[in-house]
């Protein structure tokens, strides 16, 4: 592993696992200031990684100064109506109960 190589998973980890937030913020932009896009897949990585959303908007605005302002595009979260809340897999209609057969029907 090269120096350099070295030195970007040294940093990538202080970002991802880091106990101070503040150390975390200081990999984070360390990564953007020595590698700009090239540091891009590990932007996303910590931002996937993280549970602080401090952190993860501190890697969207990092990923937006390395110069990709557009990263990720955003996901478009649907709620559903009324109208589908009981259609099942496919669009097909749900019953409202639990259909169970009968004795006679039942394989052994």
């Amino acid at each position: 592993m090269s120096q350099k190589d070295e030195k970007l998973w040294e940093l990538k980890e202080a970002a991802k696992w880091s106990l101070s937030l503040e150390e975390r913020k200081k990999a984070i932009a360390d990564l953007v200031n020595n590698y700009g896009e090239n540091a891009l897949p590990v932007l996303s990585e910590i931002k996937d990684t993280t549970v602080h959303e401090e952190i993860k908007k501190v890697c969207v605005e990092a990923t937006m100064s390395a110069g990709k302002a557009h990263a990720e595009p955003a996901v478009k979260k649907e709620i559903p109506s009324t109208e589908n809340a009981n259609q099942g897999v496919g669009g097909k209609k749900q019953s409202g109960g639990s259909r169970r057969r009968s004795k006679k029907g039942r394989r052994r």
